[in-house]
């Protein structure tokens, strides 16, 4: 399944805009064209670096245009670190959503849980998913 396929067939989406330099997001298609765009910029301007960094960077860089950083709420206590399997199971629903509402619209959501943890794997499986993409599609080589 690629990109276009997936986020295609979701026409019933309309209302989707974000600002960056006087750029719209029309919609999650569009962004995710620009983040590919950005990537293979990052790409030509560094070179030789490992695409899975290349890929993260870029995605993080997005992310903080539109969404500062949450901050843990005061008296909070820290969480302890779930299993693998729970944050693989409470990570796929916000993936999901960030190839069908757009990344911006994840980032807030998961940002929303002031959980790390859960932070931390929602952008390790984001970066696993464009880079997965971006390999099969031969936009990026597959081991570096």
């Amino acid at each position: 399944m690629h990109f276009y396929y997936t986020t295609v067939q979701i026409l019933w989406y309309t209302a989707y805009v974000y600002m960056e330099e006087g750029r719209q997001f029309q919609n999650p298609e569009e962004e995710i064209r620009f983040l590919e765009q950005k990537i293979l910029e990052k790409k030509k301007e560094l070179g030789e670096r490992d695409s899975r960094a290349l890929v993260s960077e870029a995605l993080k860089e997005h992310a903080e245009r539109f969404v500062p950083q949450a901050t843990q709420p005061a008296g909070s206590p820290a969480q302890p670190a779930p299993a693998s399997d729970d944050l693989s199971r409470d990570v796929s629903p916000y993936v999901q959503s960030a190839f069908r509402q757009g990344v911006i619209s994840a980032v807030k959501q998961v940002r929303q849980s002031h959980n790390p943890y859960l932070i931390d794997a929602f952008h390790d499986a984001l970066v696993d998913r464009f880079l997965k993409e971006l390999i099969e599609r031969g936009l990026l080589p597959p081991h570096g």
